[in-house]
């Protein structure tokens, strides 16, 4: 039998997996496990959440205005982002110690998506700024 690591949700005696993300300017969303599978341990008569195969954890990153000012460019082109993952892994037969890794990746900032409320307000701007004019809004406005 293969090794497991035990999934978010398992008892605390277990030491479920858990991530922790560092990033200037950036704000870091929950993570979204995947499904785990039930690990029947019948001497403790209850089932466990496992993985037992490679996982893929999606975590919403926002950057804040400290790295991002609408109206002005981009003064860097990349973040840095550092990722500690603690787990402990056994198998059928024991437990290894509970362990954390770390890792730091460079993300590109080029595809920043904009940011909710962003078009909303514009346009409320834009609405504001025609109706303040003398002449009205221009041919193409509302």
């Amino acid at each position: 039998a293969g090794k497991h690591i035990y999934a978010p949700g398992a008892p605390e005696a277990f030491t479920p997996a858990s991530l922790e993300f560092h990033g200037k300017g950036l704000r870091f969303g929950e993570p979204e496990w995947p499904q785990p599978q039930r690990l029947n341990m019948t001497d403790l008569n209850i089932q466990v959440p496992v993985y037992d195969r490679e996982v893929t954890v999606s975590v919403p990153v926002t950057a804040t205005s400290a790295l991002v000012r609408l109206g002005h460019g981009l003064e860097q082109t990349s973040v840095k982002i550092t990722i500690a993952c603690a787990y402990q892994s056994c198998d059928e037969v024991s437990c290894g110690l509970p362990e954390t890794i770390e890792a730091t990746i460079s993300v590109p900032l080029e595809e920043l998506v904009e940011p909710e409320g962003v078009k909303t307000y514009a346009k409320r701007v834009e609405q504001e700024q025609s109706a303040k004019r003398p002449d009205g809004p221009l041919d193409d406005e509302p």
